[in-house]
This record gives C-alpha cells, sequence and structure tokens, in this order.
C-alpha cells in the first residue's frame, strides 16, 4: 500500500475514490505548526492546508498517475490562501521527483504553476471530515 496527500480542494476525494487501484481516502490537514490544529484554527490562517490521503495500490494505479490527475482536477495556476493552495507532501525522494516533473511538463506549456510541494505532515481533520463533499462550501469562505 502507498500513499498519496494532495490539497482537498476542490473536493478531490470525489475524484480520486472512484479510481480503480485506490483502496481508500481520507482528509485532514497538513502543514502547519500546531499538532492540534482545528476547523476554527485552520480558517483562521494557522499555516495549515485542507488536504486529502489517498491510498492506493501501486500495481493498479501508479503515483504518477495520480499526480496527473491531480493537477488536471484542479487549478494549480491560482494562488490560493493556505487553506486552500494547490499542494503536494511527498513521502520520499521519488516521489518528490514525480511531483516536479509533473509541474515541469506543465510549465513547459507555457503556465505557472504555484502547486507547493511539502514533506509529508497530516493531522487528523473533524470527524465528520470525510464526508465534506456533502456540507457544501466552507464555512471560512
Amino acid at each position: 500500500m502507498t500513499r498519496l496527500l494532495v490539497s482537498a480542494r476542490p473536493h478531490p476525494e470525489e475524484t480520486f475514490s472512484s479510481v480503480p487501484g485506490v483502496t481508500s481516502t481520507s482528509v485532514g490537514y497538513t502543514g502547519g505548526d500546531s499538532s492540534k490544529p482545528s476547523y476554527g484554527s485552520v480558517c483562521s490562517g494557522d499555516g495549515h492546508t485542507e488536504a486529502i490521503k489517498i491510498n492506493f495500490d501501486p500495481s493498479k494505479v501508479s503515483y504518477n498517475e495520480l499526480v496527473d490527475m491531480f493537477m488536471t482536477q484542479h487549478d494549480p495556476h491560482s494562488k490560493m490562501p493556505t487553506q486552500y493552495q494547490s499542494a503536494v507532501w511527498p513521502q520520499n525522494k521519488a516521489q518528490e521527483e514525480s511531483v516536479f516533473n509533473a509541474i515541469e511538463k506543465i510549465e513547459a506549456r507555457g503556465r505557472t504553476v504555484f502547486t507547493k510541494v511539502r514533506w509529508y505532515r497530516c493531522t487528523p481533520g473533524r470527524p465528520w471530515a470525510d464526508r465534506m463533499t456533502a456540507l457544501g462550501p466552507s464555512a471560512c469562505s
């Protein structure tokens, strides 16, 4: 089992949960300094980003395929507040290289990519956070 951690806007759990080889998804927060972020602290700008962790079977879908899917399912060309920024958190050098290759392919077409690449650290979200897609727009918007 391998995992990919990407920012959770706009609702990628809908996209990734139906991909053959993806075994589970869960949402939470990552990137900030607090070990116990809350929805309120994230909305207040504590440095965390809402993120989705994607567990997958690499014999059925590759990390590269999932990164490419992430880069096409949202707009990596827009600067967003930290809570909603485009970001990927690789867990090793091979994953980091895969993310940078995906970014370079897009930038080779003349578009600037604002996707952040940071090392992995995630804090579970609210107990009902895995149902975020059914809740509509963020209360912080």
